[in-house]
Formats: structure tokens, C-alpha cells, sequence
């Protein structure tokens, strides 16, 4: 028997002896209480059945049992707040979270003794309402769309956070979607508003219900002369959208211009065709831009012109048989803008329009074209066009007839004087070959003298090689000749040390140059500084393998050698190494007591005094003052040391400073035991 059966069984038998026995009359109300108090709760129905996220709404619970003090539970996510409690009837209102779980819900009523009543699937919790389009532009007129969820029986009220949204239009469609156009002032506050919606006692608050997009802005758009027809011109700005279906809509104020098109938005900018009549007003025009998307619109005052006539004031010089880019200046210029120079010899083409007042064009000259001031008709696509009289030069290419000198050494700088024709302040001097310049040649900007003369410092790196290459000269205006032979020389390759054998000298060898001649000349040049301008000596001829003398022993230098100019050889100069110590004799070390045995003996001495901190010395001991007879000689001496190896005798003794890189060696005087 269960729980519930025995309970209702209990209470039935109190009933009835109750009634028996003689007590108080009970009523058939009071005893129909007590088994609902004893069996509990029951529900039957929800007066809604689907309730959304966000959403705040009243509903009534149906069943029997329900006890006062009732608690209403549909899990978590939705609070519930009782209103009323009758046996048969809860009333409460329902508060669905923004995070509530999506699906079925059980509802539970929980009577104050605990006993509980449910009903599964009592409701189901959908998603949020939403707009089917949620962002609309500052400034969009009754921008049209619609509520996804939930139906409606009636139209409910919509309100916004903060100011400028407004409901321009709703209505209801078939089965309750909602309909509705918003408004949107200009200069609204960007970004997400709260949406509020309200039916009847229903009401939802969904915080990012609508979200206010920034206008399009435009900035500028380029002119067009009165006559052109279906003219593409680029227009620039801010916060273009980008549609699928549809492009943003364009309109110019005034009449006279008209757009024909719109191509894809792309962000920042964005392209039009528009036709300007042959009497379009002249001047400034508003151009207003409305979004394809969320309805933004703004107008730009003043942004489109209708110019005048085109005009060219300006091109720079070109010289024959030269294509190239320029740019060229004038006034009135339009995307439309077409230039032209008579005679067929001059060509302009791949147009950039830049401005009103630039266009960058590809200009090209024919080698036989005509020399001089040439006139270019400028015109626009409407049919007007003038005349820019004399604004185009065609110059003839320059010429060379000399250079001085021919060429240059590795390590040596020169100014090199080109003589020729034709040469314009500005021109451009480089030295290579088959269109590359030789990298290890520096130049100075040319100085030109004339139209006849040039000067340029050329410095040769280390790196020069054994080449023959030309001197180019280039003009600003694109002419340019290459007929002057120029050669680079390589250095030779220097080696010195500290002559082991002479005070105050270098010993140095090199390797010649390729390519020098069998019979060049040397030159030498020691100083104390690198930059070879201190203390220096210098020999002329030198030979590879000699001992340079002459220098202070005992002072470092620095060294180069330089193959001396010989015919079409140029003159090649080393790289400076160094330093290097100039050989210096040690000074003689000085014994200052000897200690004899019968087997060993001890020598005390002073060191040189300009030797290295690291200077050696060895030890000679002999039966005689010549230093030659039954010798001992220890090396690596250190003064006061003992060494053996003699016997009870007289011994005459020396010590040796041991010779080293730039040291030559040196002895005291003999001294006897």
C-alpha cells in the first residue's frame, strides 16, 4: 500500500469514528480539506506556455491542494514571486534571467508541510527577443524590420535606452510577428540601447536590443567639368557599408548632376558615374550618402565641385626617346581630363587624376620628335578643352666628349671632370656597366659648371676590382649618355711585423695588384695615426720585402703602400693597417750578485727596463770571459734562481733579455765568481 493510499485511508477512519461516536458534527467541506491535506498538491496546467529570456510576465498555476504559503519553483534561471494562493489557483509573476537554460521546464508547487505537487514540461524557455536587423544608421527615416521572437496577439510598446531612437511605424503580420520602423536623430549616441517591450502585463528587457551605427561621412569627391557623362569619380570618407544586394544610395544637390551608379563600398571610399550637364551650375555641391544596410544618412556640404574649363600651367622637361612618369599641373583637372600634343611624337597615357591642380600621366617622346617649346591641349569628356601654350620642353640628349682622369685606385678619392653638351643643374652621375652601378664606387653629388662641364668626387673602396666600366650622365629630364670609358684598379695586399734584426724600422711585404704592370712602382708611408697625417716617413721606390728604417724605436704606426700610377694604371692605395711597433733594442739587463757552490749557482740581476711586462731571460755560465768554454745555459732564467750542472770552479756569467715581436735582445756584461 503507498504512502498516499494509507494517509487517505487514515483520515477517511478518523472521519468515521468521529461521526460515530457521538462528537461534534463534521462537515463534508471540512473532511473533503483534511484528505487534500493529506494527500497534497496537485497541478494540472500553466496559463503560459512558452515564456522568453528576459522576459518579466504574469501566469497562473492551476491544480488542487494548493496549501497558503505555496512555493512555485521552475528551476534555475526564473524566479517566481507568488501574488495569490487559493486551493485551486496560484497566481505569480515570472522573471526569466538573460542566462537561462533553453528547453523544457518542469513546475513544481512545494505546500508549507513539504509535500510537493509537479507538472513536467509546464513550460518552454526560449531565446531572447530579437530584431531580424539590429544595427540602424544616426539618421535613418522609419529604417524597416522585424521582431524574430516572440508572436504577438497585439502590438506591443518599444522604448529605448538614452535619446534620438524612435518607433516611426509597427504593425502586426500574420501569425503575430511584429513589424516595426525606427527613426534615429542625427547626432544619436553610437553604440548598444537597451530595448524595453511591453504587451499587456508581458514585458521583456533585452539589453543589447539595438544598436545605433555612425553616418556615413564624406570628405571629398572628385570634380567634374559641365558635359561629362557617365564619369566614374572616387569618393572618400567614413563608415561606408558594404551590402550584398544593394550599394549605398548617393545624391548631389542642385540640379544639373546626376548619378548613374554606385559601385561596392569599400569601408573608406567608394566609386560613382555621374553625367553633369553642359550648363551645370559651376561651383560647390552637397553630396548625401544613405547606408544599404542600416539606413545611416548624412550630407557633406560642399564636397563635389563643378569646375570650369581645364587648364595646363606646368610639365617637367623630358628628353628625346624617354618614357616616363610625371606629374603635371594645371587647374580644373578631373578623372575626365585628357592631354594631347600635336604632331603625334609625344604620347600621354595611363591618367591618374590626383587633384584639381595634378594629374600623374606616363609621357612619351619619340626619338625624332620635334626639339623645344611644344603646346598640350587639355580637355575634358564634356568637349572643353584650351590650350597650355609652350608648357611642355623637349630637350636633346646630352653628350660626353672627355673625362679626367680615366679612372681610379682602390683606397683613393678623386674629382673627375666629364666634358660634354648638354648638361642640366641636377644631373646625375654614376659609373658601371650593363646597368649596374659598381657598389664598391662612391660619388658625390655632380657639381655642374655649365652646360659643357661637370665635377664629381669618386672614392674606390677596398673593394675595387681590375674592371673597365663607363661614367653615365643623367639629366633631370631623363636624357641620358653613357659613352666615357672608366676603370677601377685593385690594392695591394700589404703585410708588416717589427723588423727582428734593425732599431726603429718595420719590416713589410706586399702582393701586387692584378693587373698592374711588371714594372710598378712602390711608394710607402708610416705614420703614428690612422688617419696617416702624424710623424710620418715615407720611401719612394719601395720594394716588397724591405726593412722601412728611419721611424722613432719604440713608437707604434700605422702603415700603407701604394701602387704608383703607371700608364692606364691607376694609382691603388693599400688598406691602412696597423699599428705596428717600431723595432727598439732592450736595454741590457744588470747582475747584481752571483752565488757559487761546488754544484750550483744563483745569479741576482735586474731587468731590462723598456721591456714587455711579460719579458724572458736566460742564463750562460763558462770557464772562460769569452763565453765559450764547458757553458751552462739554463733558459726561462728568473733572477736569484739556482741551476746546476757545474762544478767547484770559476765561472764567468751573462744574462740575456730573450729577443721578442718588436724587442731585439741584449746581454749584460760578463761577470766572473
Amino acid at each position: 500500500m503507498s504512502e498516499r493510499s494509507a494517509v487517505s485511508r487514515r483520515a477517511l477512519a478518523a472521519l468515521l469514528v468521529a461521526c460515530l461516536g457521538g462528537a461534534a458534527t463534521v462537515s463534508v467541506a471540512s473532511a473533503a480539506a483534511a484528505v487534500r491535506r493529506a494527500t497534497g498538491p496537485t497541478v494540472t496546467s500553466l496559463s503560459v506556455s512558452t515564456i522568453n529570456r528576459d522576459e518579466s510576465i504574469p501566469a497562473t498555476i492551476h491544480g488542487s491542494g494548493f496549501a497558503s504559503g505555496a512555493k512555485v519553483s521552475l528551476g534555475k534561471g526564473i524566479s517566481t514571486a507568488e501574488k495569490s494562493v487559493a486551493a485551486t489557483a496560484i497566481t505569480v509573476r515570472l522573471v526569466v534571467a538573460r542566462d537561462a537554460a533553453f528547453g523544457a521546464r518542469t513546475l513544481t508547487v512545494t505546500n508549507p508541510g513539504g509535500a510537493k505537487g509537479t507538472l513536467s514540461r509546464a513550460v518552454h524557455v526560449d531565446y531572447a527577443p530579437v530584431l531580424a536587423r539590429w544595427a540602424v544608421g544616426d539618421g535613418a527615416v522609419n529604417w524597416r524590420t522585424s521582431m524574430v521572437r516572440p508572436d504577438f496577439f497585439v502590438a506591443p510598446a518599444l522604448s529605448f535606452s538614452g535619446a534620438g531612437v524612435s518607433v516611426a511605424s509597427q504593425s502586426l503580420a500574420h501569425g503575430g510577428r511584429l513589424d516595426v520602423g525606427f527613426t534615429i536623430a542625427s547626432g544619436a549616441a553610437p553604440g548598444w540601447r537597451t530595448m524595453r517591450i511591453t504587451e499587456g502585463s508581458a514585458s521583456w528587457t533585452v539589453p543589447d536590443g539595438l544598436r545605433v551605427r555612425l553616418p556615413p561621412r564624406v570628405t571629398s569627391v572628385a570634380p567634374l567639368g559641365q558635359g561629362e557623362a557617365n564619369q566614374t569619380v572616387r569618393v572618400t570618407g567614413s563608415n561606408f557599408e558594404v551590402c550584398k544586394s544593394k550599394e549605398p544610395a548617393v545624391a548631389i544637390s542642385g540640379s544639373g548632376v546626376s548619378v548613374d551608379s554606385v559601385s561596392s563600398a569599400l569601408g573608406n571610399e567608394m566609386y560613382v558615374k555621374l553625367t553633369v550637364a553642359s550648363n551645370a551650375a559651376l561651383g560647390p555641391r552637397d553630396v548625401t550618402v544613405t547606408n544599404c544596410d542600416s539606413g545611416g544618412v548624412s550630407t557633406s556640404a560642399g564636397v563635389f565641385h563643378v569646375v570650369g574649363l581645364p587648364t595646363m600651367t606646368s610639365i617637367p622637361p623630358i628628353a628625346l626617346g624617354v618614357t616616363r612618369n610625371e606629374i603635371v599641373r594645371g587647374t580644373n583637372l578631373t578623372p575626365g581630363t585628357t592631354l594631347a600634343v600635336a604632331g603625334g611624337d609625344v604620347a600621354f597615357s595611363h591618367l591618374d587624376w590626383l587633384s584639381s591642380t595634378q594629374i600623374r600621366a606616363m609621357l612619351s617622346v619619340s626619338k625624332t620628335a620635334a626639339l623645344g617649346l611644344r603646346d598640350v591641349t587639355v580637355s575634358d569628356t564634356g568637349g572643353g578643352s584650351t590650350i597650355g601654350t609652350g608648357v611642355l620642353s623637349i630637350d636633346p640628349l646630352p653628350t660626353e666628349t672627355s673625362d679626367s682622369p680615366k679612372g681610379i685606385g682602390a683606397n683613393t678619392a678623386f674629382v673627375v671632370t666629364v666634358v660634354g653638351t648638354g648638361f642640366e643643374h641636377g644631373a646625375l652621375v654614376s659609373i658601371g656597366s650593363a646597368g649596374k652601378k659598381d657598389t664598391a664606387l662612391l660619388l658625390s653629388p655632380a657639381v655642374v659648371d655649365s652646360a659643357t662641364k661637370l665635377r664629381v668626387v669618386v672614392a674606390a673602396t677596398g673593394a675595387a676590382t681590375l674592371a673597365s666600366t663607363k661614367i653615365s650622365v643623367t639629366n633631370p629630364d631623363g636624357g641620358v649618355v653613357s659613352t666615357l670609358a672608366f676603370t677601377t684598379d685593385p690594392a695591394p695586399v700589404l703585410h708588416v711585423a717589427s723588423s727582428a734584426t734593425t732599431t726603429g724600422a718595420l719590416g713589410v711585404t706586399f702582393t701586387k695588384p692584378s693587373g698592374s704592370p711588371a714594372s710598378e712602382v712602390y711608394s710607402i708611408k708610416a705614420c703614428t695615426n690612422a688617419a696617416m697625417s702624424t710623424k710620418c716617413v715615407k720611401a719612394s721606390p719601395f720594394k716588397s720585402g724591405h726593412v722601412l728604417t728611419g721611424l722613432v724605436a719604440g713608437d707604434k704606426y700605422y702603415v700603407a703602400v701604394i701602387a704608383l700610377t703607371n700608364g692606364s694604371y691607376f694609382a691603388a692605395r693599400s688598406k691602412v693597417v696597423g699599428p705596428y711597433l717600431a723595432s727598439v733594442r732592450l736595454h741590457a739587463p744588470v747582475i747584481t750578485k752571483v752565488t757559487a757552490t761546488s754544484t750550483a749557482l744563483r745569479i741576482a740581476f735586474t731587468g731590462s727596463s723598456n721591456g714587455p711586462k711579460a719579458q724572458s731571460y736566460t742564463a750562460r755560465a763558462c770557464l772562460d770571459a769569452a763565453m765559450t768554454k764547458s757553458c751552462v745555459t739554463p733558459s726561462s732564467y728568473r733572477s736569484g734562481a739556482t741551476f746546476t750542472g757545474v762544478h767547484q770552479a770559476t765561472y764567468y756569467v751573462r744574462i740575456f733579455a730573450v729577443a721578442s715581436a718588436g724587442y731585439l735582445t741584449s746581454s749584460s756584461k760578463v761577470v766572473a765568481t
